[in-house]
């Protein structure tokens, strides 16, 4: 099928391409955009965008992941006025691709379509700064959300608050740079930190209890436990710093990702629905105490999500829970009672999560770059990241028989399928989960994975459908007041 079909008679172009096969329509997509083509034809009269998109969602769902990077490639080469309108939905694999390589030109050359034009992909542009900051890129997360912050915060085409993101990270920055001073015995301009933080929205109102956390001004064991009982909240925005200064010391974390990694953990354990059946929440030991079956619910509602960041949001809960329980242990508010069943829960849950999840986990991989929790041995560790990493070698090779028109609900048996339609409804969770107390502490079991092709069908997603959702959306966010 040649190129002037498409310029002559479009819709027998489409005609013959949804007949093909999936290897022939890859094959024909890319003899297409070997060659520049009008860019007023491709970007008004064609519906190139939607069928690059499908494309791009078989050939990541199939795990071919080099087909993937070249076909993305070809449409910036060729088609760069295209590609700028589009990098949104096309350019985001070559984020999670270049932070899963450390390969900084595909990174940059991601952030660069988001630094130009941060607004119109907002929904997308929060998923992979997301990723930036989880990897621990902060340099260029806090520069993007530098150069960010004002388009978002003035465009009257996004819900107030879409900004909030990029300012928080430019204040865990501050935070970050402060601390490192203060540890080389430097003095800190304080009323400078509070212009910089106005600057980016966010209100000091808690700046001398921060900075007297910095500086090494807390209270630990029994103190904090009567702080706690005093004002729980109080005591929640002094642990924050405290988290961060303990990742950046030990697991030599940036404080924007120490700050990310808080933030999403604290999302749980304030839920609402967990908090509701307790009593007497200023004891350490009610608040942060759960089950199993708390966090099961919990991750379903951060999985059941088409949003991809959601997704991460979920392995940073399982994985994050343990790093910031062994930091509440070591302040004192917590004991080892409460520190073993919530080990003993995350297990359970990861376990659960690990046999179930459709996706190829390297997506996930920021989390070994955390470091190893106490919990874990080096081994299971070491096999567990190797896990992750090796599901990139997992690939399906495109059919060679005929294809049938795309559908969105036969594409959610595929990569998301049994998540999307809901973690705790769809079969294959439906099995009792044990609720899981300090009692016990199963660890997660690791099988091995075969880095053959499977056999199965690739994961196709319905990215095109999401499209159409994430256009007419605007991003809503809470504004957040003080630190």
């Amino acid at each position: 099928m040649s190129t002037s079909l498409f310029l002559e008679d479009v819709n027998q172009w489409y005609e013959q391409y949804e007949v093909a096969s999936p290897k022939e329509q890859y094959q024909q997509l890319v003899e297409l955009l070997s060659t520049p083509l009008d860019p007023d034809y491709v970007n008004n009269k064609s519906e190139l965008g939607d069928v690059l998109i499908e494309m791009q969602s078989l050939l990541e769902g199939s795990g071919l992941w080099q087909e993937a990077l070249s076909l993305t490639k070809l449409v910036q080469e060729h088609q760069p006025a295209f590609y700028q309108k589009e990098f949104c939905y096309l350019g985001n694999f070559l984020l999670q691709y270049g932070l899963f390589h450390k390969d900084d030109e595909l990174i940059d050359n991601s952030l660069g379509y988001y630094k130009q034009d941060p607004v119109t992909g907002i929904d997308m542009l929060l998923s992979v700064f997301n990723d930036l900051r989880l990897y621990d890129e902060h340099e260029r997360a806090v520069d993007l959300s530098r150069e960010a912050y004002k388009p978002v915060a003035t465009s009257s085409k996004l819900m107030g608050g879409s900004e909030m993101e990029f300012g928080l990270t430019v204040l865990a920055d501050l935070f970050g740079n402060a601390y490192k001073k203060l540890k080389h015995g430097q003095s800190i301009d304080w009323d400078a930190f509070k212009t910089e933080a106005e600057s980016f929205g966010l209100v000091p109102e808690s700046l001398p209890l921060i900075s007297g956390e910095l500086s090494g001004q807390r209270a630990t064991g029994e103190a904090l436990v009567a702080q706690f009982k005093d004002d729980r909240n109080a005591v929640l925005q002094s642990l924050f710093p405290r988290f961060q200064m303990r990742m950046y010391d030990q697991r030599q974390l940036s404080f924007v990702c120490g700050q990310t990694i808080w933030l999403i953990v604290l999302e749980f354990l304030q839920e609402p629905e967990r908090l509701k059946s307790k009593k007497k929440l200023s004891l350490p030991e009610n608040f942060f105490n759960f089950n199993s079956k708390q966090l099961d619910r919990h991750i379903a509602q951060l999985l059941g999500s088409f949003i991809s960041d959601r997704n991460a949001e979920g392995f940073t809960v399982l994985w994050g829970l343990p790093h910031v329980y062994e930091f509440l242990l070591a302040e004192g508010l917590i004991d080892e009672s409460v520190y073993d069943g919530a080990i003993a829960a995350v297990s359970v849950v990861k376990q659960r999560l690990l046999s179930k999840w459709p996706r190829p986990l390297w997506y996930y991989s920021f989390v070994h770059h955390w470091g190893k929790p106490d919990y874990q041995t080096e081994e299971d560790f070491e096999a567990e990241a190797k896990r992750f990493a090796d599901s990139i070698k997992e690939f399906t090779p495109l059919s060679e028989e005929p294809s049938e028109p795309f559908s969105l609900e036969k594409s959610l048996g595929g990569l998301t399928g049994a998540i999307a339609k809901n973690w705790a409804s769809s079969p294959a969770f439906s099995e009792p989960l044990p609720n899981v107390t300090a009692s016990s502490n199963p660890q997660a079991s690791i099988p091995s994975k075969s880095s053959k092709p499977k056999s199965s069908k690739p994961r196709k997603s319905g990215l095109s459908e999401i499209k159409s959702l994430t256009k007419k959306s605007k991003n809503k966010k809470k504004k957040k007041k003080g630190f």
